[in-house]
């Protein structure tokens, strides 16, 4: 006959055009209008073990804190430490992390004569006439020979909107810890001198006249 060693895979096909046409004929009577032409859906494959998604994705909510990673602007997901998002390379302008750095006084201020002004506005050495020029690198070599830990002084410094400086002195591991807070600012004395002026004394939290810092230094010396 003519269907004489006719392949078997081509009745096959012949069976499954005719259920497809079948199949598209009762869904464009269904929805009253001519079915959109689309192709068979593929088999499902097998997931892979890590998820990654194509270079085509875009993602547009931020990653979760919890997630541990983060997605760059092409779509990979990329584990980073911490939970942080690493950068993407093509990106220059990367916010840096939000530490404030320490800030120091400036050199000159630290060698300028330390000095506290009188009620009546004159300008005294800190250290007396006796001692003549002391400045704040000299307060610093004093505490630093007087104290040993755990009653060591540390310096720290913080600027103000003025232009002034916190000078905060601090006993951490002391026991009984006495703390000083100086407020000082650079000033001009009538004569045209050049000094650093103590303008507000705190120890342990209770603020004082600036003058109060003598008894401080008589005490440091013994």
């Amino acid at each position: 006959s003519a269907l004489q060693g006719r392949p078997a895979w081509l009745d096959e096909a012949q069976a499954l055009a005719a259920r497809f046409e079948a199949l598209l004929g009762a869904v464009a009577g269904s929805e009253g209008g001519a079915p959109a032409a689309t192709a068979p859906a593929a088999p499902a494959m097998p997931e892979p073990p890590t998820a990654v998604t194509s270079d085509a994705d875009t993602v547009d909510s931020a990653p979760s804190a919890s997630s541990g990673s983060s997605a760059s602007p092409g779509g990979r997901v990329v584990p980073f430490p911490g939970g942080m998002a690493a950068p993407p390379s093509s990106v220059s302008d990367a916010p840096e992390a939000a530490f404030p750095a320490p800030q120091d006084p400036p050199r000159h201020l630290l060698a300028l004569p330390l000095v506290v002004q009188s009620p009546q506005g004159e300008f005294l050495g800190v250290a007396g006439r006796a001692r003549g020029r002391f400045c704040i690198n000299d307060l610093k070599a004093m505490l630093a020979f007087a104290f040993q830990p755990p009653d060591h002084y540390v310096l720290r410094s913080e600027p103000t909107e003025e232009g002034g400086w916190w000078l905060t002195l601090e006993q951490p591991q002391a026991e009984v810890p006495y703390h000083v807070v100086l407020l000082v600012d650079e000033s001009v004395t009538p004569r045209g001198n050049q000094v650093a002026v103590v303008r507000r004394y705190v120890a342990n939290g209770v603020e004082s006249h600036p003058t109060e810092i003598y008894g401080f230094l008589r005490a440091v010396q013994g």
